[in-house]
C-alpha cells in the first residue's frame, strides 16, 4: 500500500507520515495523522495543479485516494482479528523467502527438515 500512495503523491514526507499511520494502535493518534495527510495532500495538488498545466487522474485528498481501501489490510487499529499481530506482513514474508531461498529444489520432506532445524 506504501508503495501505491507514492507512486500517487510522490513525497517522502507524505509517505513517511502515511507510515506512521498504518503502524498507529491509538485511535487519538491515527485521526490525527489522518487529518494531517488529508489537508498536506490537498496542499499538494493545489501545489501540482498550479506548476502543471494538465491535471493528473485519480485525483482528491487523501480520503478520497484510499476510501475504497479496506482499513484492517493496512492499518493496524483496525486488524481486530489479530491476523497480523502488529507486524506489517508483508516484509517479514520477504525476510523468510530470502532465508529459504537455497532450498526451494529440494524435495519437500527436505524443505521440512530445513525448516525444522534451520
Amino acid at each position: 500500500m506504501g508503495a501505491i500512495f507514492y507512486e500517487r503523491f510522490k513525497n517522502k514526507k507524505l509517505m513517511n507520515l502515511f507510515k506512521r499511520s498504518c503502524t498507529q494502535n491509538q485511535q487519538r493518534k491515527f485521526d490525527a495523522l489522518w487529518q494531517v495527510l488529508d489537508n498536506m495532500c490537498v496542499e499538494l495538488l493545489k501545489e501540482q495543479a498550479s506548476t502543471s498545466s494538465r491535471r493528473r487522474s485519480g485525483g482528491g485528498p487523501f480520503t478520497q485516494w484510499i476510501k475504497d481501501a479496506h482499513k484492517e489490510k493496512w492499518s493496524i487499529l483496525y486488524d481486530t482479528g489479530g491476523c497480523r499481530y502488529g507486524i506489517e506482513t508483508t516484509n517479514h514474508t520477504e525476510c523468510y523467502n530470502m532465508v529459504i531461498r537455497h532450498v526451494r529444489g529440494f524435495p519437500l520432506v527436505g524443505i521440512v527438515k530445513f525448516i525444522m532445524y534451520g
